[in-house]
């Protein structure tokens, strides 16, 4: 390409030079895969159970993924098309369990966490107490008087996780529809290196029929 104009030059020149500065930007922004996989098959239930992630692979209920050092951010991402029956109040949670190489037992991977633990626990106290009461002196060589005491006291709370449904019910109590596409992810900080296992808990609130179809799950860092 021949350019004959010194202002065209520049004008190329300039965008050229832009375009090769956002790429290299963009660049950067890149993840590393640690792990990927889908089931197409459609899972149903009623009660709380873990989900098949990797249909005829090996793995089923539980997959793996390594880190080569520890305090490793990676991110879990999970993607199903679900439904649950009930009215509008009904939910399905969608939990991610990560045990740690290394650790005893199975974290939450909390899509309300900032990475720096793999727990979250919202749990709140509300209540009063009070003391009320009269003591009186009266008469001669008399003493009278009353005293109580009187107050209440209430601790509540709720787990943050339970607060976030994957997906809802759409208002028809008696049939199982309105299925929809739906994404949870999280991140969690690995404190060890070595191999990590993945699995994913599902748990309708109340109990009610529930569908999961063409999941999938991804690991990154």
């Amino acid at each position: 390409m021949i350019i004959r104009s010194t202002n065209k030059k520049m004008r190329y020149v300039g965008t050229l030079t832009t375009f090769l500065g956002f790429g290299l930007v963009t660049s950067t922004a890149t993840a590393d895969l640690l792990f990927a996989t889908q089931n197409n098959s459609p899972q149903s239930g009623a009660v709380a159970r873990n989900l098949d992630l990797n249909g005829p692979q090996a793995g089923g209920q539980t997959v793996t993924f390594n880190t080569a050092r520890p305090n490793q951010l990676v991110r879990v991402i999970f993607n199903a098309t679900g439904a649950v029956r009930g009215n509008f109040s009904a939910k399905l949670v969608a939990t991610i369990l990560i045990d740690p190489s290394g650790q005893q037992g199975q974290v939450v991977c909390s899509f309300s966490g900032n990475g720096t633990n793999g727990t979250s626990m919202a749990i709140g106290a509300s209540g009063t107490s009070g003391t009320n009461g009269t003591n009186g002196t009266s008469g001669t060589n008399g003493t009278s008087g009353t005293s109580g005491t009187s107050g209440t006291s209430g601790t509540s709370g709720t787990s943050g996780e339970l607060d976030g449904a994957f997906v809802s019910g759409n208002g028809t109590p008696n049939i199982l529809d309105g299925a929809v596409s739906a994404t949870k992810q999280c991140a969690f900080l690995v404190p060890t290196a070595g191999v990590h296992s993945v699995s994913v808990r599902v748990t309708p609130t109340p109990a009610n029929p529930w569908l999961i179809d063409d999941l999938s799950l991804v690991i990154d860092r």
